[in-house]
């Protein structure tokens, strides 16, 4: 929705909802979610805080050998806990009345399309920023720039991320019994997983459920973006694992879903559009990401 005269209501209400406007304000700001939407959306009903559970330990084991005669052994599962709390963020945009009487629609939609690159920016900065404090140490590695050509030559570029390191990567997600399937990056990585020499790894397939285009790397799916820090490429499972566990990378609680109120401020005869929302995002298992370091930064 546009602000002009014939759009708004001035009535003595503080605030008033505007579906309009929080459907376009949803809609500019879901397309820029690329890390959270690795995440399960999770619902926080009652309360401040939700306690989430997690398998320790193997996720693939074999039964033992009974000797006859002997008692029926009893699994036990060791379960380790996480609690997460939910915080707040918002930001608000003032819009004066000037500019509303004057109906100068561009400049008024680019005040609500930078309030939604704004609260897009820093969810994707909260998921990026609890996906790298989850990565174990061990799933941490220098990039080699290494990578074997089709003619079985290797080639080396320094600072830049090579097949092997995607490979070495994968091995080390793989050993929890997770399936690699999501690459992050920022564009300058991008741009040098591009000049790969196995060209024919990278390609683009139409995604089954959006069918929006997809860039793939191989059988990872190639994903960019300027909230992930230059120098950094992280390797991700979203939890798809060979022993059919229900076991996804981490959710995104949500207690307070994204909500917008318009504020009128008579007396400066201002229309403050406002957006908040409360969540907490959380990587449960850790051995589904690894980490690959040392790469460009520019």
């Amino acid at each position: 929705m546009s602000f002009n005269e014939d759009a708004l209501t001035w009535v003595d209400s503080g605030a008033i909802q505007y579906p309009e406007l929080h459907q376009q304000l949803l809609e500019l700001t879901m397309p820029n979610l690329i890390v959270k939407r690795l995440l399960v959306d999770d619902v926080l009903k009652h309360g401040r805080t939700k306690t989430y559970v997690k398998e320790a330990g193997s996720r693939s084991v074999g039964i033992s050998e009974i000797a006859p005669g002997s008692a029926v052994p009893v699994d036990y599962t060791p379960l380790s806990y996480a609690v997460v709390s939910p915080y707040k963020r918002g930001e608000g945009v003032e819009i004066p009345k000037e500019i509303v009487e004057d109906v100068d629609l561009p400049v008024v939609n680019q005040q609500l399309k930078r309030l939604a690159r704004r609260l897009a920016f820093q969810i994707e900065t909260d998921c990026i920023n609890v996906v790298d404090a989850a990565c174990p140490a061990a799933n941490s590695n220098a990039c080699t720039g290494k990578t074997i050509t089709v003619t079985g030559t290797e080639f080396t570029k320094a600072q830049t991320p090579g097949m092997e390191d995607f490979n070495n990567a994968e091995a080390l997600i793989n050993k929890a019994d997770f399936q690699m399937d999501t690459i992050l990056c920022n564009p300058v990585q991008k741009r040098d997983i591009k000049n790969l020499p196995n060209y024919s790894l990278l390609r683009e397939v139409t995604s089954p459920i959006t069918q929006q285009p997809m860039q793939m790397l191989g059988e990872w799916e190639l994903c960019w973006s300027n909230v992930i820090p230059a120098g950094t490429v992280y390797c991700i499972s979203t939890g798809k694992n060979l022993s059919a566990a229900y076991a996804p990378l981490g959710y995104f609680l949500v207690r307070r879903p994204l909500t917008t109120d318009v504020d009128l401020i008579k007396s400066k005869e201002i229309v403050k559009p406002l957006l908040t929302t409360r969540y907490a995002p959380i990587v449960t298992n850790g051995e589904c990401v690894a980490k690959i370091t040392g790469c460009l930064t520019s």
